[in-house]
């Protein structure tokens, strides 16, 4: 988490991203957004290296894991989604994490009007630009909007 003081010091320029480790990861940047599958978390690594390098040095957003087990077992997609983690960790100056409860929490006050980010609707499923958009994506895009506003303190 931030502090007051450290926002000043990031870049003003963000990119979200819905991590995972062995299924889809999703990105965001305010202007475009994209997305990837593998099984393999390596993948995502360089997928997302790759992404990076077309935004250097923006703030990288991303929602916080907060467990390792379902129901009593270890479950090889979280053990593959902290090692994505823990490379953008090590690697990244600039990062920012939300909690994954806030993504649900927006997710279902856009379906019902409740909050409004630009230009995404939803009509039977999540449009940006009238694009639709995968699960993924609205929690990319989702992410962006509410951890950009955390690090800055500008709401929309």
């Amino acid at each position: 988490m931030l502090m007051k003081n450290q926002a000043s010091n990031f870049p003003k320029k963000f990119i979200a991203f819905d991590l995972s480790g062995s299924g889809t990861t999703a990105w965001f940047d305010g202007k475009a957004f994209g997305s990837y599958f593998s099984k393999n978390w390596e993948d995502h690594i360089s997928y997302i290296q790759g992404i990076m390098k077309k935004h250097p040095g923006w703030c990288i957003l991303y929602e916080r894991l907060t467990k390792i087990r379902r129901n009593n077992k270890t479950s090889k997609d979280l053990v593959d989604i902290s090692k994505v983690i823990g490379v953008i960790e090590y690697k990244y100056k600039y990062k920012y994490t939300t909690l994954s409860f806030m993504t649900k929490d927006f997710r279902s006050k856009i379906m019902t009007g409740k909050k409004k980010f630009p230009l995404v609707t939803y009509q039977r499923g999540f449009y940006w630009n009238d694009q639709k958009l995968s699960d993924h994506e609205i929690d990319a895009v989702i992410i962006f909007y509410y951890g950009r506003a955390k690090v800055t303190g500008e709401w929309i």
